[in-house]
């Protein structure tokens, strides 16, 4: 009979070991990829309903600019008026009620961020998704270009909270049109988003990626990946 060759318990187990430390390794960046994935897909979403939602607005109630009152009177301003034409879970009004967490951070962590939750001026509303919405409008008449904000969380309450991570920013546009906070200005100027957290919702939207996350060398223009 002739010998027979095979692997020696030893062998397998350093084989074994071997590509659970390459899974250990890849896994991570793998998983962070594939959420982010997911985010991009989720704030396209949320930003084509808010946009169907602020268009049923105009054909009901005419121009943005002839909604109403005063920024922050808590009566029908222009972000009561959106919110008739959402699929609404929970409608918290402008007062504290859990519809967003009272605390997010910045890209690098810090803390500093506008507290939405707790300030009565933002109407809030949790989707029947998930997704967590507040919308102030800036006042009456309209002064610039601007009418006001919308912010989406798009996971809601859950983590990370961070500004440009689950957390991203739309203007309502005086023309009647919803638009990612930033986009001309990103146009104009195209390094601005290794710098400004306000802006990645208009990277997302545009580019289709997180990147931003992982270098800071990006350009609108030029380079809008990592590789």
């Amino acid at each position: 009979m002739k010998d027979l060759k095979a692997f020696t318990l030893a062998e397998v187990l350093i084989t074994l070991g071997i590509i659970g430390v390459v899974a250990a390794m890849t896994m991570p960046v793998l998983i962070q990829k594939q959420n982010e994935k997911a985010t991009v897909v989720k704030l396209k979403k949320e930003y084509s309903v808010m946009s169907n939602a602020l268009s049923r607005a105009v054909m009901e109630y005419g121009d943005v600019a002839n909604w109403g009152k005063a920024t922050y009177d808590v009566d029908r301003v222009n972000c009561d008026v959106i919110a008739e034409f959402l699929n609404i879970a929970k409608d918290c009004g402008h007062e504290t009620k859990g519809c967003l967490p009272e605390n997010y951070t910045f890209l690098d962590g810090s803390s500093g961020f506008r507290e939405i939750e707790t300030h009565e001026g933002y109407k809030k509303l949790i989707l029947a998704d998930g997704a967590s919405v507040s919308v102030v409008g800036y006042g009456y008449p309209i002064t610039t270009n601007t009418a006001g904000e919308i912010w989406i969380d798009v996971n809601g309450l859950k983590k990370p909270n961070a500004l440009g991570k689950d957390m991203f920013l739309f203007s309502i546009k005086a023309d009647n049109t919803l638009r990612p906070h930033g986009l001309n200005e990103l146009e104009a100027t195209p390094d601005r988003i290794n710098t400004n957290n306000y802006l990645t919702a208009a990277w997302v939207i545009t580019h289709g990626n997180m990147d931003y996350l992982h270098c800071n060398d990006l350009d609108w223009k030029t380079k809008t990946k990592c590789k």
